[in-house]
Formats: structure tokens, C-alpha cells, sequence
């Protein structure tokens, strides 16, 4: 059913296909990103493996690398054999007593790696936040989405919109609307490309499974927020606070929190308000689900008309990507510039720290050999004074013997 609508439409009613990303290449700063490179080897650290071999080596045994040295490493990361090293640095640093003191650029860095070597990697990172401790910002948020909308793997980037929303991202106007894009063109989808493909199963010999049994909180309760983890709730509460946190066009908001509360399985809108571009892909969305009950068939039926009343129907991702191209160069321009000052920021503040781990290691070895000298002062000093000390000890030796007799004699 869903292809028979897609052919009857007509052709400006589906969204382009691009065959590219929508952000422009000067976007992703890569010059300005590089300068970092340049500024962490004016440390004096070594080079890029050997620096990420000692922090390896400092996690060894119980022990733990700095935060900084963390960062300096992440940063350095460049070619595609580092990656699992540097996951791996990041992830015990997040199972420290230091992981609330993980670096922003930390997590920025280890973004733009995976998105340059293993962009995969980055949608299980966000699958499970507390145990990797990676959260992306809105420039690399931007270039994520930018990345998997090139690629048209919508799936993938309505989970990254959802992560967002997670997060409370919401100050950037083009992130918003890229994610706003992005769970649009998901809703789209035929019901077997929006299912999300399920791990296999690692087979588990019964006698390997060690059995513990401990007392624990049960959670009583879904916060609707965080707990929101499927796919569909999470894509429709996007849309739903996204419409509400853009400034678009008052009837377009109201036509996407339309499409929310089909998606999100709250309500579906009344037909006689519902409008033709709504009504284009509720019916798409509707249609392709499994099982319908005879009044939801009978509904979609209704709202097939109501979409079919007009010609050229604009659908509602077209709408969103149209007002997206007329904000993307002023948006572009203020969130680079903003990117940029992070950057400033990130290399000040990682010269500061490593100054300033630098004297505290400086002075961590001048106590050590302070105490040292001390030490082989108070064996010089046992050493000069030994007979005067013997005998010293003979005399108090002897008036204890004899204060012993004398007790002795008394009783």
C-alpha cells in the first residue's frame, strides 16, 4: 500500500533525494579543528601511539590516567587502527572516580574520529550513554546528522535526533531543524525499514552462568523522558517538543504534533482539521503498520482522501528541509563561530591542566627526595652517635635492673 501512495503522488510531494548532505563542507571546521594538533605537539608530550600507550599503561593495576591525559590522547587519535584504543581509554576513564571530570573536547574528538572511521560505532555510543559517557554537542551533532541524511540512512538518524532530545539540546536552530528533518523523512519509511534490526543472541553455556543473588531497587515508575527508549515514542516526542521549540510556521506546528500523536500512539486527529499534508503522512505511517483494527482501516481510508484532495501536496519533510535552506547560512555562520571559541577554550584550558599536573609532579619528586635526604640524615645521625647512645642505653639498662631488685625485696 505504501509504495501505491508513494507512485500516485505527485512527484513534489516526496522529499528530495539527496544524494548529498545538506550542510556545506566549510561546516565542519576541519582546518580549525586540525590547529589542535599543532598546539598539543608545542607540549612535548610524543608522538600520537606512544602517548596513547602510556595512558594504556596508567589505567594498568588499579591505577588511573588524568582527565587531561585522557584528552590529549583522544585528541591525538587520528588513523583508524587508534579507535579501539581510545574507546577503550574513554571507557575506564568513565569507570573511574574522575569520570564526572571527562574534557567536552574529549567527547568531541571521539566523535568526529568515529564519524571518520567507524560512523556505526557513534549509534551504539548513543544506545547506552551511562556506561560510555560520550555525549555529543551541537556542532557535532550537526555533522552526525549531516553524515548519516548524505547517506539516507534515516533510521540511524532519528535515534541520533532522539539522543538529542534526550539531552535537551535545544538552543541551536539548526540542529532542531535537522533533527526535526531527519524523524520526518524515518516516519516515511515502509514498516520493515523503520524496524530496528535486533542483536543476535551470543549462545551462553548454562554451566558458565554465575548465579548471584542481591537486593535492589525496583524502578516503579517511567519518567517518560529518559526511560523513552523505542524508536517510535522517542521519534514522536521529538517532533512533538521540537514543532513546539522552532520557529516555523504555526500551521506546520500544528500539522507535526498531528503526525506525533499518530506516531506516538496517543491519538489520531480528528478529519476534519487534519490537513492534506498531514494527512499524507499519517496515512503513509498508518498504512504500513501490521494488524490494524477495522476502525483504524476504515480511518486511514478517510485520511487517504483527504490527501488525495489536492494536487502537488507538499509533504511535511520537504516543508521542514525548505525552511532549513532559507535559515542554514545564518545559522551555519553562528554556530561555527561558536565552535571555533570552544576550540580556543578546549586548547587553553588543556595547556593550563598539564601545567599545572606538571608542577604537581614536580613537586610530588621534590617531596620524595626531600624525604629521601631526611632519611639518610636520621641513619647518618644513628650512625655518629652510636657508642654515645650504647652506653646511654647500659645506664638505663642497669637503674631498670635495679629498680626491679629493689621491688622484689619489698615484697
Amino acid at each position: 500500500m505504501y509504495r501505491f501512495l508513494t507512485r500516485s503522488l505527485p512527484r513534489k510531494s516526496c522529499s528530495r533525494n539527496w544524494k548529498r548532505g545538506i550542510l556545506t563542507p566549510a561546516f565542519a571546521l576541519n582546518q580549525e579543528w586540525n590547529e589542535r594538533h599543532s598546539d598539543i605537539s608545542r607540549l612535548g608530550l610524543g608522538g600520537e601511539y606512544e602517548w596513547i600507550a602510556t595512558v594504556q599503561k596508567k589505567f594498568i593495576g588499579g591505577g588511573y590516567a588524568t582527565p587531561v591525559d585522557v584528552d590529549v590522547a583522544v585528541c591525538m587519535g587520528e588513523e583508524k587502527d587508534q579507535v579501539e584504543d581510545v574507546l577503550d581509554i574513554v571507557r575506564k576513564l568513565r569507570h573511574s572516580p574522575l569520570a564526572s571530570r571527562v574534557a567536552p573536547s574529549s567527547q568531541y574528538a571521539i566523535l568526529r574520529l568515529l564519524l571518520k572511521h567507524n560512523p556505526k560505532e557513534i549509534i551504539r555510543l548513543a544506545n547506552d550513554t551511562i556506561n560510555n559517557g560520550i555525549f555529543a554537542d551541537e556542532h557535532s551533532a550537526c555533522l552526525i546528522l549531516n553524515n548519516l541524511i548524505e547517506k539516507e540512512e534515516w533510521k540511524d538518524a532519528a535515534r541520533i535526533s532522539g539522543w538529542m532530545t534526550h539531552q535537551e539540546e535545544y538552543e541551536s536552530e539548526l540542529l532542531k531543524t535537522l533533527c526535526l528533518y531527519s524523524s520526518l523523512r524515518w516516519a516515511e519509511l515502509s514498516f520493515e525499514e523503520r524496524m530496528e534490526e535486533k542483536e543476535e543472541e551470543e549462545e551462553i553455556n548454562d554451566d558458565d552462568i554465575v548465579t548471584i543473588k542481591m537486593a535492589f531497587l525496583k524502578k516503579e515508575y517511567n519518567d517518560c523522558h529518559l526511560d523513552v527508549v523505542d524508536l517510535p515514542s522517542l521519534t514522536a516526542k521529538t517532533m512533538l517538543w521540537l514543532s513546539r521549540e522552532m520557529n516555523i510556521d504555526l500551521s506546520l506546528k500544528r500539522c507535526i504534533e498531528s503526525v506525533s500523536n499518530v506516531i506516538g500512539g496517543k491519538s489520531v486527529p480528528s478529519i476534519d482539521t487534519i490537513s492534506p499534508s498531514a494527512a499524507l503522512l499519517i496515512h503513509s505511517y498508518l498504512s504500513t503498520l501490521p494488524d490494524q483494527s477495522e476502525e483504524i482501516n476504515e480511518y486511514i481510508e478517510k485520511v487517504k482522501v483527504v490527501g488525495e484532495k489536492e494536487k502537488d501536496v507538499e509533504s511535511l519533510s520537504s516543508k521542514v528541509l525548505s525552511y532549513l535552506k532559507n535559515i542554514q547560512k545564518k545559522e551555519e555562520k553562528i554556530l561555527m563561530e561558536k565552535q571555533v571559541k570552544k576550540f580556543e577554550q578546549w586548547n587553553e584550558r588543556r595547556r593550563n591542566l598539564i601545567e599545572v599536573q606538571t608542577k604537581r609532579l614536580q613537586l610530588k619528586v621534590l617531596r620524595c627526595e626531600m624525604e629521601k635526604e631526611l632519611s639518610e640524615l636520621e641513619e647518618e645521625e644513628q650512625r655518629l652517635f652510636f657508642f654515645e647512645n650504647r652506653l646511654l642505653l647500659e645506664k638505663s639498662a642497669r637503674e631498670n635492673a635495679e629498680i626491679a631488685n629493689e621491688n622484689y625485696l619489698h615484697k
